[in-house]
């Protein structure tokens, strides 16, 4: 089970995982974060790029709408191996 709590920052969370989890590859974080995009995206999930290094994932792109943003931010999230998420998202039309 994951676990999230707030470090110093309450804009930042850092995710726990269990000791046992399996290592997951950069590649595979990838996939897994543009398959979702796709699947709840509201509006076009092409015009948001998406970069991993390791378990930290980096947002990019411009959206229309707010709920649009965080839904990439949550998916991001939600994806097995990620560790931090650098969000550069813009809103806007």
């Amino acid at each position: 089970m994951r676990r999230r709590r707030p470090d110093e920052s309450a804009l930042q969370w850092t995710t726990f995982l269990p000791k046992d989890s399996p290592k997951v590859t950069a590649v595979a974080v990838k996939s897994d974060l543009e398959a979702a995009l796709k699947r709840h995206a509201q509006a076009d999930a092409q015009k948001i790029s998406v970069s991993v290094s390791g378990g930290d994932v980096t947002l990019s792109g411009k959206v229309p709408t707010w709920s649009e943003r965080d839904m990439a931010r949550n998916s991001a999230w939600g994806t097995p191996g990620v560790k931090n998420v650098v969000d550069n998202i813009t809103v806007g039309y």
